[in-house]
């Protein structure tokens, strides 16, 4: 991985001192009992933490063998190692994670966690209530029972993959000075694939078919859509602006319009930045443009800009500014 560690525009501890590491875990997350183990008991403790909203995410080394035990919490964590291993207890379940193997851990669950020398890991970290809620608009439903998940996920599922990228590509891009209402889709879209990803006591729900909406209730997405272009779009608001779950809207609208609701927010903020492009002030620029409509990838953009109005946005705001574009080389 190289000097480069992950997170680490966020950090929090550079510390030997094992007192001063339970001591700031404390501040931001819950106090753990450590243990140093093994022939190399000089700690050295590196521990970065980025939280963006809902979502907690945390990279941590130790460079010895240590144990750390861990009182219950109001989260739902899932540890993944990115080098070496560690073998964990959670609720009376051995497991013995590595690159290839996570661990989620529900809220209210004991952890208790023995790591090699080498470990290093990312944690992402979820309220259990805002996690809770975003299950319910999924299911169009109130969730009576805690949410509580199976502390060993099937990590070759292709949904524990996808949901792998995207919480690798969240972490990548928290490094990045990201517009807030890109960082915020971000986040949601690793909330619901970590609900889909891993086992739960409400999985068998999510897999049901869905039910049919009618056509008037794709229509106030699409309003509410258009409305709210500029806002972070979670799933809760667009379930409730319909009167029914995520998933059913999500259905109906693909089989309508030939797309999912996201899909269509990206289009209707492609149609806004073509709009800015148009009318520029002397200040405007293309990166401010992306960036003012949620688009954090200026390469992506272009891409999206390109074939959606068959030119580049810079062409746009050149002709705007009564400049011709430049010819293609020949």
């Amino acid at each position: 991985m190289g000097s480069a560690r992950p997170l680490d525009s966020f950090p929090v501890i550079r510390t030997r001192d094992p007192e001063e590491l339970r001591s700031n875990l404390a501040r931001f997350y819950v106090q753990p009992r450590l243990e140093l183990l093994g022939r190399n008991r000089k700690l050295h403790t590196v521990l970065n933490h980025h939280q963006p909203r809902d979502i907690r995410l945390t990279y941590a080394s130790f460079d010895t063998e240590v144990r750390l035990q861990y009182p219950q919490t109001d989260f739902i964590s899932q540890i993944f190692p990115i080098k070496g291993k560690a073998e964990v207890r959670i609720g009376g379940q051995s497991i013995v994670i590595d690159q290839e193997c996570s661990a989620v851990v529900s809220a209210g669950t004991l952890l208790d966690l023995t790591s090699s020398a080498e470990y290093e890991r990312l944690v992402l970290s979820v309220e259990s209530t805002a996690l809770t809620k975003k299950l319910s608009a999924m299911l169009g439903r109130t969730c009576q029972r805690p949410l509580n998940f199976h502390p060993a996920p099937d990590s070759s599922q292709p949904a524990a993959r996808m949901m792998y990228r995207n919480f690798m590509f969240l972490v990548r891009e928290s490094d990045n000075d990201l517009p807030p209402l890109l960082l915020a889709e971000l986040e949601q879209l690793v909330m619901v694939s970590m609900l889909h990803a891993n086992r739960h006591n409400y999985s068998e729900l999510l897999t049901r078919e869905p039910i049919a909406v009618a056509p008037w209730q794709v229509r106030r997405a699409e309003e509410f859509i258009e409305t709210n272009w500029n806002r972070p779009l979670d799933i809760e608001a667009i379930a409730a602006a319909t009167g029914v779950s995520v998933r059913s809207l999500f259905r109906s609208f693909r089989q309508s319009r030939g797309q999912s609701p996201m899909e269509f927010v990206k289009q209707a903020r492609l149609h806004h930045a073509r709009r800015f492009l148009q009318r520029p002030d002397v200040a405007t620029t293309v990166t401010d443009v992306a960036f003012a409509c949620g688009f954090g990838d200026l390469g992506r953009f272009s891409k999206d800009y390109c074939k959606r109005f068959h030119e580049r946005p810079s062409d746009t705001l050149r002709r705007a500014r009564g400049i011709a574009p430049p010819r293609p080389a020949a």
